[in-house]
């Protein structure tokens, strides 16, 4: 499915099978000598064809085309080495490196209260099974970088939170923002811990600031769609956060210390089915949420953290 949503950028429709998410919408902006893809979709056949029929039907090709990838994600990402023709791959340098990594080690779960046994399935969630194959060819780029594409000069935005090196891009001339997954305007994006990223919940609340310093009339977001404006979603965004941080709190003060494992299973979750009922790949994604909360906390002075044989447990100040 392919929809033309701006003078020479398209959406294309790309199924994410076995992810709540559903779909990625990935970008085609045609240029006049090279075109821009932003954003692939998994590793899997299903992703692929979508692409490749939505890019065709833009009237564009691979063999014309470069790769910008807003995150690491193998949502984003997955594809991209294999779709690639002759041109280059954009990203930042810190998601860039997390994607020249083998997989990052699941044992730094255990550290969260995840047993053992959990840990044994780290490798079935999407994430882990549809990610890229090995690449050392990235182009990495930073904030205020221009791309040109056609007559359009897109500026990268750096904006961390989600990753390490989440990137937006924006044209000024249209007011044009393509967001990723930095806002999403009906469900709001998983905030979870990073060994680079220090407070990533801090830093995605800086984030978001920075994206209201732009002046935005299409807002295209990577997951489903929104009929509100940036900069009352991000209000929506910022809300959700605090009360999240008031829920990780009181949790906490409710114990003596606790793991993140703990703490998220008491959190409220936007899902039909108990804590032990979770399929494991969400609870790796809530858990880190929980960590990213409670990290922001810690260095608020609004909870302690201490390490007991490894584990993380914490408690109220």
């Amino acid at each position: 499915m392919v929809k033309q949503v701006a003078d020479g950028i398209f959406s294309i429709y790309v199924p994410l099978q076995g992810n709540p998410l559903k779909n990625l919408n990935a970008y085609y902006i045609k240029g006049k000598d090279r075109d821009l893809l932003v954003d692939t979709g998994f590793r899997t056949e299903a992703c692929r064809k979508a692409i490749l029929e939505g890019i065709e039907e833009a009237g564009g090709s691979m063999a014309r085309a470069d790769i910008f990838l807003t995150h690491a994600h193998s949502d984003h990402s997955g594809l991209a080495p294999e779709l690639i023709c002759g041109g280059s791959v954009y990203i930042s340098e810190e998601d860039g490196r997390l994607l020249m990594v083998e997989r990052i080690n699941p044992e730094r779960h255990l550290k969260n209260g995840f047993s053992r046994e959990d840990i044994k399935h780290a490798g079935e969630s999407p994430a882990e099974k549809y990610r890229s194959l090995p690449y050392k060819d990235y182009v990495f780029v930073a904030g205020g970088d221009k791309l040109t594409c056609g007559d359009r000069v897109l500026e990268v935005v750096s904006t961390p939170g989600h990753t390490p090196g989440h990137l937006c891009l924006y044209s000024q001339t249209d007011k044009v923002m393509i967001l990723g997954d930095h806002v999403l305007f009906d469900i709001t994006p998983n905030i979870t811990e990073w060994p680079t990223l220090k407070n990533p919940l801090k830093r995605y609340l800086e984030s978001l600031d920075k994206i209201l310093e732009y002046d935005i009339d299409l807002p295209l977001p990577a997951h489903r769609g929104g009929e509100t404006t940036v900069g009352r979603r991000i209000g929506e965004i910022k809300t959700h956060h605090i009360e999240r941080l008031a829920e990780a709190e009181r949790i906490v003060a409710e114990g003596a210390g606790m793991t993140p494992y703990q703490v998220a299973s008491k959190m409220t979750w936007k899902i039909r089915a108990s804590w032990e009922e979770f399929p494991i790949g969400q609870k790796w994604f809530a858990v880190g949420e929980a960590v990213a909360h409670l990290e922001y906390l810690v260095e608020a002075g609004r909870a302690k953290l201490a390490l007991e044989d490894g584990v993380r447990m914490y408690s109220h100040t």
